[in-house]
Parts: C-alpha cells; structure tokens; sequence
C-alpha cells in the first residue's frame, strides 16, 4: 500500500508533463504557420518595390535618354512643339505619378530637395496650351495628325514619335476643353496606335468611350459611325452603363426623320466627316491668315531682279569700318534683313537680362476695354515702363545692352 503511493504521484507528473507538452507544441504549430505568413507577406512587400523601383528606373532612364537628346541646343529640341508637349506633360502628369513612388524617407527627402526647382516646372494650364497650340498648328498648316504623332514637323531636327497613351492624352486634353473636332482625330490617331503597341497603359475600350460621343457631337451626320464605336465598346465592356444609355440614343436618332432635315438642310447636303468647328471659319481674315501662312508669297521675277545685298554704313562713322550686311527680301511693302548684327554671346546676355522682365501678352476686350490674356496669344512680352524697345533695353544696366544699342 506504501509502494502505490508513490507511484500514482509518478503518473500523475507524467500525465502533466504530456499535457503541457501537447499545449506548447499546438503553440510551435501557430508560430509555424505565422512564420509562413510572415514569409509571404515579406515576399509580396519585396515584389512590391521591385515594381515601384523598375518603375523608378524607368522613368529616370527615360528622363536621361529624352535630356541627353537636347544637348547644348535646347532651343532647336524645342522648336518642335511636340517635344514641348512631352517635356510639360512629363513634368506635371508623369511626375505627379512619380512622388506617389517615392514614399520611403529617402525618396521624401529628394522631393524635397527638387522642391527648389518645383517653382519652375510647368502647371496643368501650361500642358494644356502645349496641347492647343499643337492643334493650332495642325489647322493653320493642315497637317495629317500621324504626320504630326511622328514628329515631323518642317523646319525642325529633331523628331520625337507619340505612343498610343500620348495620342489619347491629346484626345482627351480636347475633349475637356470642349473641341470635339481635334477628340475625333487624336482618338482615332491612338487607336490606329494601339494596334502595334502591346505594351500600352491604356485600353481600347478607353479611346473608344472618347471616340463614339466626341465623333456624333462634332458632326450628327456620323451618327452611324459613334453607334459602330459604341457596339464595339460594349463587346469589351457589356455594363458600361454610359455607352448603353449612348446606343439607345443613336438608335432613336437615327430612326428619326427630323434628324435628316436638320443635317442635309435646303441643298440637300450631306456634310459628312469630321468637321471642323464653325467658330473657327468665322472671320475671313483668319481663312487669309491660314492660307498665307501655308504657302510662300508667289513669285514676282520682274520684282526679284531689284533685290539686293549691300554693305551699307548709313553715314555713321563706326559702320565705315564695320558695315550693315544688309538684304532687301521685299519690296512693297519695304523689307529688309540685316545679319550678323549680334554675336551669340551678346544675343545670350540680352535673353538672360529680359527673362525675368517677360510676361504674358494681353489684348483688350472689344466690349469691357480691359486687357486680358487670350488662349490665341500665348507670346510674352518685356514690361516696362516706357512704349518703345530701344527705351526698354535702356532701362537693362548692362555695357553691352548699351552697346548694342548704339
């Protein structure tokens, strides 16, 4: 009986001893699950900056690339606006993407650092300007939207290629400013794109949703043709639910009678295609304007054979030994060029002193009498308070403003 004793407390232990055992052991088995967890989540957070640091890379290789094409001639890289247009939009749109990226405590701290720059960069406004004048010049000039989304613009050297996203970006800057006419041509320009480029951001479904309604409101009578977009959108995307209000619309539209009498008018026209904004045909000296911009004057050889070159020193003392090259190109009314009246040097110092003097042009309203900026005049002017150039550059303290004032 004295020996039982014992050995039920010796049972008793083990079985706490295994109970225990069994208890941590259910625990290692939760740490080995989280332990997987942890793995996982590591390797997806590790995924996840990869992505964000190739995109970094990206961007920064595309920065070096596009700057190493300008060298030490910026100003004929930006003689062709569409090179204008990439560099705004990659300092406002593309560069908005990029602080999103850089989120750690080093990549704020380069935010911060480019904040010295930043009062520099361009805004929404310029990008959008970028944009207007680019469809100004496609109207003036008439000029094919592919040859314009291949850069070639005549008298520029270098040729930058639009992608299928930048085309969009230009339809769509359209769209939001209520040109309907430049929506259809860039839209199509990105879908006609979107065929070769498999590495797009954007979707057809994106160009098309722009493409149908922009196409019926610039012109009613394709109202067939916003219809055929729209049943292509809705294939890709069969709950978009503006596309399926759209096509229940053009069908009404179409089966309606008034719709024609509207369109084809007295004469019986049919003014399909896209079509140009009326407002823009509306004072004929912008027709003229158009056209003597797209053409050189015509050639007159009884007038060509009295222009010339000269020397020439206008009686002034310092010219005798130095004199005006002087080219007479025109002769009623009376035009002429001089050359080689600034050095480069010289040309540089004056732009350095008026830059900070230069602001945006204004008009004045026919109806109020106050100046105001118009979309149509982007140029800027130097500010000062006298009417006359020769007085503005004065007013520069610099020896060779003066000189060359002389």
């Amino acid at each position: 009986m004295k020996s039982f004793v014992p050995i039920l407390a010796l049972c008793c232990a083990l079985s706490s001893v295994h109970c225990e055992l069994f208890s941590a052991m259910a625990d290692l088995e939760h740490l080995v699950y989280a332990e997987r967890a942890l793995a996982d989540n590591l390797a997806n957070y590790i995924s996840q900056e990869e992505i964000r640091l190739q995109t970094l890379k990206q961007f920064t290789d595309q920065l070096t690339e596009k700057n190493s094409e300008v060298g030490n001639r910026p100003g004929q890289y930006l003689a062709n606006p569409v090179n204008t247009f990439l560099l705004l939009k990659r300092l406002t749109a593309d560069w908005e993407l990029l602080e999103g990226l850089l989120k750690d405590i080093e990549g704020q701290a380069l935010v911060h650092n480019i904040t010295v720059y930043k009062g520099h960069f361009p805004t929404k406004e310029d990008v959008t300007g970028a944009a207007v004048a680019l469809f100004r010049l496609q109207d003036t000039y008439q000029l094919d939207t592919s040859t314009i989304a291949r850069g070639e613009i005549e008298g520029t050297t270098s040729f930058p290629t639009l992608k299928a996203v930048e085309c969009f970006e230009l339809g769509k800057l359209a769209y939001n400013n209520g040109d309907h006419y430049h929506t259809v041509l860039w839209m199509e320009e990105a879908l006609e794109r979107l065929r070769g480029d498999v590495e797009s951001i954007i979707q057809r479904a994106d160009v098309l949703e722009y493409l149908a309604y922009s196409t019926f409101v610039n012109n009613a009578d394709e109202v067939q043709k916003a219809l055929q977009y729209t049943n292509e959108l809705l294939q890709l995307n069969p709950n978009h639910q503006r596309a399926l209000g759209n096509k229940n619309y053009y069908e009404k539209f179409i089966a309606s009678d008034v719709r024609r009498s509207q369109t084809k008018g007295d004469l019986g026209e049919d003014p399909s295609g896209v079509q140009r904004p009326q407002e823009d045909h509306v004072l004929p000296e912008r027709q003229q304007y158009e056209k003597l911009c797209r053409q050189s004057p015509p050639k007159n050889l009884q007038m060509e054979k009295r222009l010339f070159c000269r020397y020439a020193h206008y009686n002034k003392p310092r010219l005798f030994l130095a004199p005006a090259k002087e080219e007479v190109i025109f002769l009623n009314p009376k035009i002429y060029y001089f050359k080689d009246v600034l050095s480069h040097r010289e040309i540089e110092r004056i732009k350095e002193l008026a830059t900070p003097r230069l602001k945006r042009a204004t008009v004045q309203n026919s109806v109020t009498g106050e100046l105001e900026t118009a979309p149509y005049r982007v140029s800027k002017r130097l500010v000062c308070f006298l009417t006359y150039m020769s007085a503005c550059f004065s007013l520069l303290i610099a020896s060779i403003v003066a000189t060359c004032a002389q």
